[in-house]
């Protein structure tokens, strides 16, 4: 990720596209049963990028309200506070989530 934003000039991105990709990976692994995992980011343009996880499960994710006490169950909260805008599309072989960053 850090990389990809370095060689497009989009290093003030990268400490909140790395949340986000982290969430939304943390997510697949956990809530899926997919073998496969990918992760792609896009330049959409010189101040925007998009994050996407695309796995075999079909089950869309849902922001769920995390008690205060939990350890866990922050993750889209965190990806909805950070990225500009984020969701879900359904494809006949899983879902692919997507979220977008953009610099301030």
């Amino acid at each position: 990720m850090r990389q990809a934003l370095g060689a497009w000039a989009l290093d003030g991105l990268a400490d909140d596209a790395c949340l986000v990709a982290g969430e939304m990976v943390a997510n697949a692994c956990r809530h899926t049963r997919s073998p496969v995992i990918r992760v792609s980011v896009t330049r959409l343009d010189g101040t925007r990028v998009e994050i996407a996880v695309t796995d075999r499960s079909r089950v869309l994710p849902a922001r769920k309200p995390a008690p205060l006490d939990a350890l866990d169950g922050r993750g889209l909260l965190l990806v909805d506070a950070v990225a500009a805008r984020w969701g879900a599309d359904p494809q006949r072989w899983g879902k692919r989530v997507w979220a977008e960053v953009r610099a301030a």
